[in-house]
């Protein structure tokens, strides 16, 4: 059964270090953090659509890769989790 509580920054940043190959530290991502910031590319950002999708058993919509900031990201990944609870 998937999992149905919220992804917590700091979940995202391990997520983000293990899929995406860049360390990131959840204390240095600020509230308006984009992926570019972070040294993110959108390879690295579909791998992390992938992971988050196999590790909640959620689909995340199509137009998730057009996600800029880390906190939209984060809303949008956690807004996916509560309507598949």
């Amino acid at each position: 059964m998937p999992e149905t509580a919220s992804v917590t920054l700091t979940e995202f940043t391990e997520i983000l270090s293990s899929s995406a190959g860049v360390r990131i530290a959840p204390d240095l991502v600020g509230e308006d953090a984009t992926f570019a910031e972070l040294g993110m590319d959108s390879l690295a950002v579909l791998g992390v659509i992938s992971a988050f999708e196999r590790t909640r058993g959620i689909i995340l919509p199509p137009d998730v890769h057009e996600t800029e900031s880390v906190s939209d990201f984060l809303s949008l990944v956690n807004e996916t989790v509560r309507k598949a609870g």
